[in-house]
């Protein structure tokens, strides 16, 4: 993943051939959902989780974002966010048996 990011910081302009991405992301604005916002509170809610659930700052942050918002399901492969006694967590399945 790092020698991918590096090689767009070498070369800005391949971020112009992202059409499959730019794509997705004019989807979402179409499909029938809710955009959530992100404030300040969050960010600084984020640091007590971390701590109290030994998560990463970016785990942390997702679980603030959901306690704002009263969301108490996820999916996630992440087996730290089951730590959190209040979020139900749904993991994808991962394998697929032929």
């Amino acid at each position: 993943m790092s020698d991918c990011i590096a090689h767009y910081k070498r070369n800005p302009p391949i971020m112009n051939d992202l059409s499959k991405t730019w794509t997705e992301i004019q989807r979402l604005f179409k499909i029938n959902c809710t955009i959530l916002y992100e404030n300040p509170e969050m960010v600084k809610n984020a640091i007590p989780i971390s701590r109290n659930f030994q998560l990463f700052t970016k785990d942390a942050y997702i679980v603030s974002y959901a306690q704002f918002y009263h969301i108490s399901h996820i999916a996630s492969n992440d087996k730290d966010f089951f730590r959190v006694p209040w979020l139900s967590v749904w993991k994808p399945q991962s394998d697929i048996d032929v």
